[in-house]
């Protein structure tokens, strides 16, 4: 399955997604117009880290929140829709039935391919740059000094 998300398509979608969850309708992904939310929320996490250009490959699994109750003792059923970008539009690649357990978040999970995740980091770096007055790493710095460096770098960012 690969349909791209447009209004045109969203017929298609609906049906696929009768198709999945039958008569539920709790915690679950009733409507096709449900995933413009979801291509939303993708777009906010993806514009943090890469331009625009930088998503064609990136793929995200959506699901809904599961029931607050505890009274749900096993998972509900629900849907699961996997999107992903293709060079100027989002597409649903997969929709498939899902469990939502009890106090579960929703969750619109973006995934980056390999390039896309070195791109990040390096796009990071570029931002960085741009928006502040850094510092370079001298040439003529010593080893031992470096490392110090490294260490003290890698603490501040929380993974030492």
């Amino acid at each position: 399955m690969r349909l791209k998300i447009t209004s045109q398509n969203h017929p298609k979608i609906q049906a696929a997604l009768d198709a999945v969850n039958g008569r539920a309708t709790s915690f679950t992904i009733c409507n096709a117009h449900e995933l413009d939310r979801y291509v939303a929320r993708a777009e906010k996490q993806l514009a943090r880290i890469l331009p625009k250009g930088g998503w064609k490959g990136a793929r995200v699994k959506c699901m809904p929140a599961g029931p607050s109750a505890k009274s749900y003792k096993y998972g509900a059923k629900s849907t699961e829709v996997w999107i992903e970008r293709g060079a100027s539009a989002w597409f649903v690649v997969g929709i498939s039935e899902g469990r939502a357990y009890p106090r579960r978040r929703e969750y619109c999970d973006v995934s980056l391919t390999a390039g896309q995740t070195r791109a990040a980091t390096l796009y990071a770096d570029k931002r960085l740059h741009i928006d502040f007055g850094t510092q370079d790493i001298k040439d003529d710095m010593s080893n031992h000094a470096r490392v110090a460096l490294e260490a003290n770098a890698r603490k501040l960012a929380g993974i030492a």
